[in-house]
């Protein structure tokens, strides 16, 4: 499985390779690199090299640790290697349980998490409705180009409907945040 963190949506999701995206004439229809700029954490398969960005994923680190501890008992470089990343992965998840730490990150137990979420799929969404092909380069594009207009998508299809634009965020009606004291 490959996991994909793309901060221009920041959106996060996943293509299970055993689903056939483990040759490279599939992946490249799934992910154009030379249009993805996110981070790629893979198994480390030869079809995932070439994205400017990318990292090993936790579980077949571990597993590749492990396997060649196990290959080699007397190898103290294997044995201190994994000793360190068990050591760093434990670490890790006792910091993912720690409540200081809970707003820290994104999140959806806030309702600044939740009204994020909230957005992000409703927007991603409507794209796919309304845009001819849906894929990462087509709403990639379509972002871009309402950075550079300063007009989404859906300001066009309310203009051409003849409806005005909303004077206040829906969303904030809907999840309201409590204005701090």
């Amino acid at each position: 499985m490959i996991s994909l963190a793309q901060p221009l949506l920041n959106q996060h999701r996943a293509i299970d390779s055993n689903s056939g995206a483990k040759d490279a004439s599939t992946l490249a229809q799934i992910l154009p690199k030379d249009s993805f700029t996110g981070i790629v954490v893979s198994d480390d398969a030869a079809i995932y090299q070439g994205f400017s960005l990318s990292q090993k994923c936790w579980a077949h680190l571990l597993r590749k640790a492990i396997r060649f501890a196990l290959l080699d008992p007397n190898n103290k470089e294997y044995d201190s290697f994994l000793k360190g990343l068990l050591s760093v992965y434990r670490k890790a998840c006792k910091a993912s349980v720690d409540q200081r730490l809970k707003d820290a990150g994104r999140t959806t137990n806030t309702l600044r998490g939740a009204q994020r979420r909230t957005i992000l799929v409703s927007v991603l969404e409507s794209l796919k409705l309304h845009l001819a092909e849906f894929t990462l380069t087509s709403v990639q594009t379509e972002v871009e180009s309402w950075w550079k207009t300063g007009e989404s998508l859906f300001s066009r299809l309310a203009k051409n409907c003849g409806l005005d634009p909303p004077t206040e965020s829906r969303i904030n009606n809907l999840i309201p945040i409590p204005k701090a004291a």
